[in-house]
């Protein structure tokens, strides 16, 4: 039987960046290939990540921080965006897109 430490996952990106060996720790994940923080930028919506039994999908998330503690190790860490946090970006969203349209600068 796998356990916690053993099981390894697999996070799949909008853009289709694939993070696989991952070995969680907590919240985060472990990684022993490079991890960049760019490689998060516009693509966290959809996120898929498996454990090989399971498959969750998360809509909306955001990358919390990527470390590199150990030469070779990259831990990172993922979290859900709230209803709030969605509601303002898609306000501050229609905002910039009226200032386009109405040639104002914000």
């Amino acid at each position: 039987m796998e356990t916690e430490e053993t099981r390894t996952y697999k996070i799949t990106l909008s853009n289709g960046t694939v993070f696989d060996d991952l070995v969680k720790n907590g919240d985060n994940y472990i990684s022993k290939k490079e991890v960049s923080a760019a490689s998060f930028d516009g693509a966290c919506c959809p996120v898929i990540i498996s454990d090989g039994e399971a498959e969750e999908r998360h809509s909306y998330m955001a990358l919390i921080h990527v470390l590199n503690p150990a030469s070779g190790v990259w831990w990172f860490a993922l979290r859900d965006l709230q209803s709030e946090e969605l509601t303002q970006i898609k306000n501050r969203s229609d905002i910039e897109y009226l200032a386009m349209m109405c040639d104002v600068t914000l």
